[in-house]
């Protein structure tokens, strides 16, 4: 939950076939997924690429690898999502204001 800071108040989250609007949703999901404690993943970011940039907005398109971890402590490449993020800045501080993503294989 501590991530929360990195989204804009009014940002769009997309996961597991829903979408969170604004802080309180998407805090809302991170407190759920945080309290399953069985399940520990790993998100690996690859293949960035700014697809759009100016002065006070950037969006990046990459691959998001989610790895679960398996009963023996070795990880599992549980699949693989299409990602876009977009910031924006405010101050000093660049924040999430939408993060899409589609998977690229069937669930």
């Amino acid at each position: 939950t501590a991530g929360i800071n990195a989204f804009a108040e009014n940002a769009e989250f997309a996961a597991r076939g829903q979408v969170m609007r604004g802080r309180g949703e998407i805090l809302g999901f991170l407190t759920q997924r945080e309290q399953q404690t069985d399940r520990h993943t790993v998100h690996v970011i690859a293949n960035e690429i700014v697809v759009a940039s100016g002065d006070d907005h950037v969006e990046m398109d990459a691959f998001v690898l989610l790895h679960v971890r398996q009963a023996g402590g070795g990880q599992h490449l549980d699949r693989v999502l299409d990602t876009r993020h977009a910031f924006r800045r405010d101050g000093g501080t660049w924040l999430i204001t939408r993060r899409t993503s589609v998977s690229l294989h069937a669930a």
